[in-house]
């Protein structure tokens, strides 16, 4: 029986461990716009931005009233399907997130549209994620789950109600959106990397993310005031190692072909 012993099973050894799917890929995000204003007359909107092609679009956007019951926003802008998420609502207020995204995005603003309610106050982060699940529509795939959360009565803290439930992937990443009727400044749970946070008008909104999961997101305020807060599972992509290059396949000599004869041994 001869059996053919080469270094290709070396060499394909290693193919397949370089292309077994390692650590996941650290996600990316950058702010695109976050502001606010006073005496929102309907609708607010971004000065023009920019989104990246195939990148999770999220908006956080705070609305408050003056009187009744804060109507749910609806977003449109760049070309993109803005999809509801998760909202938060506490007596004058209102918090929600959107996600888009798309393969080829125009320039503009992102308007909010409050159904032609007026807003004593208003203020949006919007942001992209880059690293993240692509499939589905609009960022479904992108976004796993989220949760919502607020404060009862004027305090300094919040956190969401029910807890997210386990992640479906260890190398999944947190989003947290915070929001006050009040300009103070809001903290983000520790470890958790900033995005961008509003001031200057009668809200603040403060997004942030955390590289790993967290199923009890929450927050703080300077001082009391009514505290919103959505924390959603943002699914990463896995990264994989790059294939053999070409340098690497020509170490392999054609010439090392060596067969082995084995003569099967006859029992006595």
């Amino acid at each position: 029986m001869t059996i053919l012993i080469h270094q290709v099973i070396i060499f394909v050894l290693l193919a397949l461990l370089l292309w077994m799917p390692c650590a996941h890929a650290a996600i990316t995000v950058t702010n695109l716009e976050t502001s606010g204003v006073n005496n929102a007359a309907g609708s607010s909107a971004t000065a023009s931005i920019s989104p990246s092609a195939n990148k999770l679009i999220i908006e956080c956007v705070f609305n408050e009233v003056a009187s009744g019951t804060p109507n749910q926003p609806t977003v449109s802008g760049n070309g993109l399907t803005w999809v509801l998420v998760a909202t938060a609502t506490q007596g004058l207020n209102r918090t929600s997130m959107f996600r888009a995204m798309g393969a080829s995005p125009s320039a503009g603003a992102v308007t909010t549209d409050y159904s032609a309610q007026t807003q004593a106050s208003a203020s949006w982060s919007v942001f992209e994620i880059g690293g993240i699940n692509t499939g589905g529509s609009n960022g479904s795939a992108a976004v796993v789950q989220s949760s919502t959360g607020n404060t009862t009565v004027a305090g300094t803290s919040v956190a969401i109600s029910p807890d997210l439930a386990a992640f479906a992937g260890g190398g999944n990443a947190t989003l947290a959106c915070i929001a006050s009727n009040q300009n103070i400044v809001l903290t983000s749970e520790g470890g958790y990397t900033d995005v961008a946070q509003n001031s200057g008008v009668g809200s603040r909104i403060l997004s942030s993310y955390l590289a790993s999961p967290d199923t009890t997101v929450g927050g703080t305020g300077a001082s009391n005031s009514m505290l919103l807060v959505i924390g959603a599972e943002i699914s990463v992509t896995s990264a994989r190692k790059r294939p053999l290059s070409p340098q690497f396949m020509g170490w392999l000599p054609t010439d090392s072909i060596r067969p082995v004869n084995f003569s099967p041994r006859r029992n006595q």
